[in-house]
């Protein structure tokens, strides 16, 4: 059985900020404005088959995928259906953090997985300066939602083409 992800492993600041930079996202960033991002976070290590978070549950963080892969699921006719396959750089579970409504998914590590977990308080003092970093930051957040969107409408679209089968993988 899958158990959601811990809330408390190891700081952030043990993830380093070169593995961030070598990452299309963070590419602009600076090795100082990526120190401070993982100083505000906590570090995940998850293994393949672990459930992050399931679709309604409440969202009060945000994660960036350093290294693995993550599926996202969401239920469609009493069905699972993947929705998205996530790859390192990517930005995810902004949205409950941002609207504060239950989580839009299921999230599930497809190979193991880093980490940076970002909560609500971490968000807010991130983007609360008048840093450079709060402006890419945020942009950063917006590329990921901006990304995901066109992701899950292109899936909606063809899950509704296919009359609304599921992917013959269990998801």
């Amino acid at each position: 059985m899958m158990r959601a992800a811990p809330r408390d492993t190891s700081p952030g600041s043990s993830i380093d900020p070169t593995l961030l930079r070598e990452l299309d996202t963070f590419s602009g960033f600076s090795l100082d404005e990526l120190s401070q991002i993982l100083a505000a976070a906590t570090r995940c290590d998850l293994p393949k088959g672990r459930l992050l978070f399931r679709e309604g549950d409440p969202g009060d963080s945000c994660f960036i995928l350093v290294r693995g892969q993550i599926d996202v699921t969401v239920k469609v006719r009493q069905q699972r259906h993947l929705l998205a396959q996530l790859s390192p750089g990517t930005i995810f579970g902004q949205v409950s953090l941002v609207a504060g409504e239950p989580r839009s998914a299921t999230c599930t590590v497809r190979r193991d997985a880093v980490l940076a977990q970002l909560d609500r308080d971490a968000c807010e003092k991130l983007l609360s300066t008048q840093a450079p970093l709060a402006l890419k930051f945020l942009a950063a957040l917006n590329r990921g939602l901006t990304e995901a969107l066109r992701t899950a409408d292109r899936r909606l679209m063809q899950l509704n083409d296919d009359g609304g089968r599921s992917e013959g993988d269990g998801v």
